[in-house]
């Protein structure tokens, strides 16, 4: 019987030195709690974080399409220089034919009063 009195006291004791071990996390816990950050500024600068991730992202974004427009409007200037000169290069061919034109029917004037003669 005392020898079972004795083991039941040596568990009596155990438990008392859990209670106590989890009484003291549950202080340390409370502590941290209350001595930590505010959940709600968590969030907003969780917020903020990610906002600024997609404002840099969106940056980003601007610049290279800003770039791109560049290059493009910058394409564009050459291909119209390109029109300009064989826009002006037809205009010239145009001319010149028809000043060839009129020197053949001058020409076939010319030969159908010989061929009169």
């Amino acid at each position: 019987a005392e020898a079972v009195m004795a083991r039941m006291e040596a568990e009596v004791a155990a438990a008392r030195s859990g209670v106590v071990a989890r009484e003291g996390e549950v202080k340390r816990l409370t502590g941290l709690l209350e001595g930590g950050r505010d959940v709600d500024i968590l969030v907003y600068q969780a917020q903020a974080e990610s906002k600024d991730d997609l404002i840099m992202s969106l940056t980003q974004q601007t610049e290279h399409l800003t770039q791109r427009v560049h290059e493009l409007e910058s394409a564009g200037k050459c291909a119209e220089a390109v029109l300009a000169a064989e826009s002006g290069g037809a205009a010239a061919a145009l001319t010149e034919a028809a000043d060839i034109k009129r020197q053949n029917q001058a020409l076939a004037g010319q030969f159908l009063e010989l061929k009169r003669r």
